[in-house]
């Protein structure tokens, strides 16, 4: 058996230098990253820089993967988000604000005649509602001004 030189190492020590194992050597050759030289030798140190290559590789594919996962991951709730709309579960956040605002609008208007019409000959009864509808519209004013400040800070 022809002795070797010092850069040129068996399938064993080159998985020991690499921190591998010797059936990892073997695949790392079946699939090109690293070469067998003629004599069924490894030059160590192309191995070495052959092996680095592939980890970066792996790594730059890895991130380019982990990219894709999260665009892939973005389209499908997007998607969700348009199915959803579609089938009445959400509605655009104006959309709902302008409906609030009618609604409580005609609430409010509701408030403000209620005593006239419930009390259209009776002043001083007509008077109590009157007192307690302002005071219904405060509180409401008071909690809205207390929501609009939490949203705020």
């Amino acid at each position: 058996m022809p002795k070797r030189t010092a850069g040129i190492v068996s399938a064993t020590r080159l998985a020991e230098h690499l921190s591998m194992s010797r059936s990892y050597v073997d695949r790392l050759v079946s699939t090109g990253v690293i070469k067998r030289l003629p004599d069924g030798g490894f030059d160590l140190d192309r191995c070495r820089v052959d092996y680095l290559r592939h980890l970066r590789e792996a790594k730059r594919v890895s991130v380019s993967g982990e990219a894709r996962a999260q665009y892939d991951k973005a389209k499908a709730r997007l998607t969700e988000l348009r199915v959803a709309k579609l089938e009445g579960q959400l509605m655009e956040v104006d959309d709902a604000l302008n409906a609030t605002d009618e609604m409580v609008g005609i609430f409010l208007t509701g408030i403000g005649e209620l005593p006239a019409r419930c009390f259209p000959h009776d002043l001083a009864n007509r008077r109590i509602v009157e007192r307690e509808a302002h005071e219904l519209r405060g509180r409401i004013a008071d909690k809205a001004k207390q929501k609009a400040k939490e949203l705020t800070t």
